[in-house]
């Protein structure tokens, strides 16, 4: 076949009833120049047979198998084996909206500077029951659609859906793929690309459908805790921090990222809260400071980390009107 620019990949692990789907609404792009690589990792429900089956005949769908070794050496796997200067990330239970890899290639012609093309998602569910703090997520991440707004949000929470990217093959491979470990290999590799000085856009426009449901990773694996991603955050952020003082907002999730950045060496020198209750106490040695009480800027580093809805812009804006700087003075990260 002629050469193709883009290289879908879709790692899966018993795919179930989700995977026909998600290859159909490939097969369903506006963009026809595009080649699928499932890699089977191992499957034994027969999923990865039926698929072979309803679209063996079509060339541009190659299907390799491996021994069951997990999500990310499924990955690298594919990215290995792709052949084009794109690849693009799909999940085995998502579905690709039809103009997907369309609007994402033209974004990649328009900006030649950007390393990953990422999109808008809208997350659902087939009984109808999502939830409200997916919503939520949605509306953010969606929101965040230059390579300035994704690194400030950064630390809060993964900016870019991660089925959603399409990726210089050549760049991701430089950096070593995806790593294996106890934590978000997608949130991992985003914070490294990030760091190695990769530029993200994202198409101002719907390009996935993000299929929650019972036995999504994201709810049964533990790499995709709360804990794990507070994990990966403190060790990108200790190696941002190393040569900072630093204060730590916010309640008890944020005390326990203070302790990871301490662990790791970092200078954690007091906790902010607004609960008056606190003033005067200390917690592991370091004293609660009121947000009244911050220093001005350029003495200390503040890092907060808060979870209630409207949090985190309020705390923006108070640093924001006190001198601190984003990201020069002040961190969000959570």
């Amino acid at each position: 076949m002629p050469p193709a620019v883009i290289t879908v990949c879709l790692p899966v692990f018993n795919g179930g009833p989700f995977l026909l789907p998600a290859v159909q609404s490939i097969v369903e792009q506006t963009h026809k120049d595009w080649r699928l690589l499932v890699v089977d990792d191992g499957s034994t429900d027969g999923s990865v047979d039926r698929l072979h089956a309803t679209f063996g005949a079509d060339p541009r769908i190659r299907i390799l198998r491996q021994p069951h070794r997990g999500v990310v050496a499924a990955a690298n796997t594919a990215l290995l084996e792709a052949d084009t200067p794109w690849v693009a990330r799909m999940d085995a239970d998502d579905l690709a909206r039809p103009q997907r890899l369309e609007a994402q290639l033209a974004y990649a012609l328009a900006h030649p500077e950007v390393d990953v093309v990422t999109g808008q998602v809208q997350s659902v569910r087939r009984d109808g029951a999502l939830g409200g703090g997916f919503a939520r997520y949605d509306a953010w991440q969606n929101a965040l659609v230059t390579h300035e707004d994704m690194a400030r949000e950064a630390f809060v929470e993964m900016p870019a859906a991660h089925p959603t990217w399409m990726m210089r093959r050549e760049r991701i491979l430089e950096l070593g793929g995806y790593r294996d470990g106890a934590f978000p290999e997608d949130y991992e590799l985003f914070l490294r690309a990030l760091g190695a000085g990769l530029r993200f856009g994202k198409v101002p426009e719907v390009v996935l459908e993000w299929h929650d449901h019972p036995g999504r990773a994201t709810r049964r694996d533990p790499r995709y805790s709360k804990e794990a991603f507070l994990e990966v955050k403190a060790e990108y952020l200790s190696a941002l921090l190393s040569a900072r003082r630093v204060l730590v907002w916010g309640g008890r999730t944020a005390r326990r990222l203070g302790r990871m950045l301490s662990a790791r060496g970092v200078k954690v020198e007091a906790w902010v809260d607004i609960d008056p209750r606190k003033r005067g106490q200390c917690a592991e040695g370091r004293p609660f400071l009121s947000p009244d009480d911050l220093p001005p800027p350029g003495t200390f580093y503040v890092v907060a980390c808060v979870g209630t809805p409207g949090a985190r812009e309020e705390i923006r804006g108070a640093l924001v009107a006190r001198g601190y700087q984003e990201i020069r003075d002040f961190r969000l990260a959570g």
